[in-house]
């Protein structure tokens, strides 16, 4: 069943808490590289800067992506959603390659590491927090068909296994005293964070180029198959533009040739509002009509 439209404020909650906690979590992560000195640390606090620039271009786009269409986007501004994922997966692909180097660094020439059961208590509270808000950002971004807000929640899960990953090799220098492991650990963890970037890239791509959506297809297939009324069928050619929240659908059905054009019209009316109510689109559906059977030759 369809679900209420939520307003500006609701869709920009999220991402103001994010921009909140992400700050916070930055400063936690920042006091455990400082009272360390491990690179691996300085790695986890790095990407979380990402996290933070990341979770104020979510709000801005969210805010933008509200204004409703004008004469010059006729489907509004919600795509600003997908360059704000893409932009942020190129933040996060940035922030991977200095990780790496600064990790090679310390590799190569390893310094005295201090106080590591402090800094992997930081590090824990850090990776709870995260966790925390990456489900909720992701449960959200889903509630309220934002790109923006499930790409920042993607980023900050992948948060979660980054600072497990300086964890696990801190843990470890600190056993063993291997000084050197700590740089390597860096390395790993910046690749770990390049592999996540390329795939929140491509998601972004597909959205902006209107990649087929097979789940909500499917959604309408069946939605259609309940709303129809006898005589019409065969939906086909179904087609989806996602922006933002907004979601534009073309599709044809085909309908009795001996119907007259009003009753056509108005049955095709019908359905579209039949099929919105069924989905939860938020946006518009339009249906071509094709007669059956159509003209013989």
């Amino acid at each position: 069943m369809a679900q209420a439209t939520p307003s500006p404020a609701q869709r920009s909650r999220p991402a103001v808490i994010s921009l909140i906690l992400g700050i916070l979590i930055l400063g936690t992560k920042t006091a455990a590289w400082w009272i360390t000195s491990s690179s691996a640390l300085l790695a986890d606090a790095m990407e979380s800067i990402i996290n933070v620039v990341a979770a104020l271009v979510a709000l801005m786009a969210i805010r933008l992506g509200e204004e409703g269409p004008d004469p010059n986007h006729p489907y509004g501004h919600g795509k600003i959603e997908l360059v704000s994922a893409a932009f942020e997966g190129g933040l996060v692909l940035a922030a991977a390659l200095l990780i790496m180097l600064e990790g090679g660094r310390a590799a190569l020439w390893p310094h005295t590491l201090r106080a590591l059961d402090w800094g992997m208590g930081l590090g824990v509270a850090a990776a709870t927090a995260n966790a925390g808000l990456g489900a909720y950002l992701l449960a959200q971004g889903k509630r309220h068909n934002s790109a923006a807000l499930s790409a920042d929640g993607k980023h900050v899960l992948s948060d979660v296994w980054t600072t497990v990953g300086a964890l696990l090799g801190v843990g470890v220098v600190w056993l063993t005293g291997w000084a050197w492991l700590d740089g390597v650990v860096a390395v790993l963890v910046g690749a770990a964070l390049a592999y996540s970037a390329v795939g929140m890239v491509r998601h972004a791509v597909d959205g902006l180029m209107d990649a087929h959506d097979p789940e909500l297809a499917a959604r309408l297939e069946a939605a259609f198959a309940k709303v129809a009324q006898d005589g019409v069928h065969g939906l086909h050619r179904v087609r989806t533009i996602r922006s933002g929240g907004f979601v534009h659908v073309d599709a044809h059905v085909l309908v009795p040739a001996e119907w007259t054009v009003t009753r056509a019209h108005a049955e095709a009316e019908r359905l579209e509002e039949a099929l919105k109510k069924e989905t939860g689109v938020d946006g518009d559906v339009a249906l071509h009509l094709d007669p059956f059977p159509g003209p013989k030759d």
